[in-house]
């Protein structure tokens, strides 16, 4: 008998290729779908990452912006105690960070959490001999812990341990600083503003060193130190920069802390008039009054013991004028603290009939202004000595004075005019304010952690 050859039809062959090549690209398909997807997720995790790390950065400079008015004193008193700085830190994330430094020198702009948990805890980490020649060191360990999707420690505050669920879902990222501090020096310079300045008309400026009062200055002692410099992202319009006997320094990020106000209870200098200070010789101690105003009759003066250490708080203006000198023997360390205040009050003057301050030994005149007056103003006639650091207010600069020693402010009043010699003494250097000591980090490390660990592991 004989069989049929049962041959595959053309038809049929086609049909069976047709299938084979929809499997296979099915199957290619699904294999780039399942990249594609792994892809998207591997970017998602990227980007959720950089947003943790970035979170994380910006809550640690928040809290060391927080921990600069923080007391060192107490935790050093205490070594062993962490301090929670949580709701502090979120506070100041949670709004338009508008701070000394912000507002003054270009801004930190808009900071915050991007919906993730914040813990923050600092504290001594340990005291530490040889580091340098004026005694121990000691230095301080911030940790802040930023969580995504999930509360950002295992403890609360009072060290009961938190129920946390699905532990495996959430990331967390620590950074760890440890910091010091060191005295703030801020008259390093003959001007320096936060805001920046144009330096036009006949100013100039030069240096001399008065060694701490040992000699005044004298022509022919000019060095050129004369200095002028702007806060960070300010620029110096120097139009006249022939003038400037020193360097033009833009972007330098000066010390700054929030200055507080705080006074003794009570007045304890003589009042006449409403603003008015007649009263002398002042020995050393720390007074307190409504305000100065040497202007408004020919016997408002006010003198010192020989080598006194005088603070005076002024809760209002502080005029010095063209009627009454206001002299600081060299000898002495007189310091005016100034309030901010209401400017219906009267306008501060940085002025005098023939000098103000001390001539021949600058440090030894110091005023500290919290005001935020744009009107202050130094001009006239008088020469002027001492060290001014009124890093709120915008002062207007005028007159043809010479004035000794260096000035600090928020801003100059559109133009550095007038023909003003302005001298830089180079032993004010080291001069220190009564101000919370800058912070300076000397260890910054960061790390991902499990939520298995307690919010103080290093690891």
């Amino acid at each position: 008998m004989n069989h049929p050859n049962h041959q595959p039809s053309r038809e049929g062959s086609a049909f069976i290729l047709v299938v084979a090549v929809l499997v296979i690209l099915m199957s290619l398909s699904i294999a780039l779908t399942d990249t594609t997807v792994s892809a998207s997720q591997e970017s998602t995790r990227r980007k959720d990452e950089v947003a943790l790390n970035v979170t994380a950065e910006s809550m640690t400079n928040l809290a060391m912006r927080h921990l600069q008015g923080a007391s060192l004193a107490t935790a050093k008193a205490n070594p062993t105690t962490r301090y929670d700085i949580s709701t502090e830190v979120k506070t100041l994330a949670a709004n338009d960070i508008t701070s000394y430094l912000g507002g003054l020198a270009g801004g930190l702009g808009r900071q915050t959490s991007n919906g993730m948990d914040v813990q923050a805890t600092w504290g001594l980490h340990g005291s530490y001999a040889g580091m340098k020649a004026s005694g121990d060191t000691d230095i301080y360990r911030l940790l802040v812990t930023v969580a995504d999707n999930g509360p950002a420690r295992l403890y609360d505050a009072g060290g009961t341990q938190k129920a946390i669920t699905n532990i495996n879902k959430y990331r967390r990222q620590r950074i760890e600083v440890l910091y010091t501090t060191v005295e703030a020096k801020y008259f390093t310079q003959a001007m320096y503003a936060y805001d920046g300045y144009e330096w036009t008309g006949s100013a100039k400026t030069w240096s001399w060193n008065s060694g701490n009062g040992s000699w005044g200055y004298a022509s022919g002692l000019e060095t050129n130190n004369g200095d002028i410099t702007s806060g960070q992202e300010i620029e110096i319009d120097a139009g006249k920069r022939p003038n400037v006997h020193g360097d033009v320094k833009e972007n330098v990020p000066l010390p700054a802390t929030d200055l507080t106000y705080d006074p003794p209870v009570g007045y304890n200098l003589p009042m006449v008039g409403d603003f008015t200070v007649s009263a002398g010789p002042l020995a050393t101690g720390t007074y307190r009054t409504k305000g100065i105003n040497l202007d408004d009759n020919s016997s408002s003066t006010i003198t010192f013991v020989d080598e006194s250490v005088v603070t005076i708080y002024v809760d209002g203006p502080v005029i010095f004028g063209k009627k009454n000198d206001f002299i600081v023997p060299p000898k002495c360390t007189v310091t005016i603290i100034q309030n901010d205040y209401d400017p219906a009050l009267g306008e501060s003057t940085l002025n005098g009939k023939t000098a103000l301050g001390c001539l021949s030994n600058p440090g030894a005149f110091r005023w500290i202004s919290l005001s935020k007056q744009t009107a202050d103003k130094a001009n006239g006639t008088a020469d002027i000595g001492g060290v001014f650091f009124w890093p709120y207010a915008t002062i207007r600069m005028n007159g043809n004075a010479k004035m000794y020693g260096s000035l600090v402010a928020k801003s100059f009043d559109a133009k550095v005019n007038g023909t003003f010699d302005f001298y830089y003494d180079d032993s004010l250097g080291n001069i220190t304010l009564p101000l919370a000591p800058a912070l300076v980090v000397v260890g910054w490390r960061s790390f991902p952690v499990g939520f298995s660990k307690d919010q103080d592991d290093d690891q």
